[in-house]
């Protein structure tokens, strides 16, 4: 790996590690639990370390989130939007270095990595694309004196529990759509893909997302 893929890699793992004054309060919780390795597939040797969420961290994760989004379904529907485009961009910016740590965290191919991307950054472009008209009220009944109609509220905090095969467009079918209708959301990426997950929380932090509304959990 070229040395920026290596600075890459620590930057990654520097982010699973850090701690920001809203994971403070947990995070003596999480650092008293374990660690597991994060292991190349292909050479079978050990690329990186994270640390595993204590039951009592996850719950206050839970709680974080829980009260974030009531700020963040509050936030305007086009700043969500755009919040969730600037990822998509912040994605192709280190679509090289993603698609690297994705192969050598479970073994697909690099160039199947990066179009696993792509596929996430279409889907995701077309979920911005479309939430304002899927959440628009419907009129079911107007008549003289009474108007029935639906009115579509966000459901709170949602649970994301991705997969290791496809762990960007997986478990973007879920935090993409659950972000953009106002949901925060507690996000547990596969033991397998534990970096990867780790770089899409920090890309949805970067572009706008608040900590508080996407907590990750491993």
């Amino acid at each position: 790996m070229a040395l920026r893929g290596f600075r890459f890699l620590r930057a990654v793992e520097e982010g699973v590690r850090t701690v920001t004054p809203l994971a403070a309060a947990n995070h003596q919780l999480r650092a008293r639990f374990c660690t597991f390795d994060v292991v190349n597939p292909a050479t079978e040797q050990q690329i990186s370390s994270v640390d595993i969420d204590s039951p009592e961290s996850v719950a206050a994760k839970i709680s974080i989130a829980a009260a974030g989004q009531k700020l963040w379904s509050n936030t305007p529907l086009q700043t969500r939007v755009a919040a969730l485009l600037k990822f998509n961009k912040l994605l192709s910016e280190e679509s090289d270095e993603l698609a690297a740590l994705l192969s050598m965290e479970m073994g697909k191919p690099k160039k199947h990595a990066g179009g696993e991307i792509a596929a996430t950054q279409t889907r995701i472009k077309f979920l911005a694309d479309n939430v304002e008209q899927a959440c628009a009220p419907i009129t079911m009944t107007d008549t003289a004196g009474f108007t029935e109609r639906i009115e579509y509220e966000p459901l709170g905090v949602v649970a994301n529990i991705s997969a290791w095969n496809f762990p960007y467009f997986v478990s973007s079918n879920v935090f993409a759509a659950a972000l953009l209708t106002g949901n925060s959301v507690v996000f547990k990426p596969s033991e397998y893909t534990p970096l990867t997950g780790a770089a899409i929380a920090r890309l949805l932090h970067q572009a706008g997302v608040p900590e508080n509304a996407f907590q990750l959990v491993q």
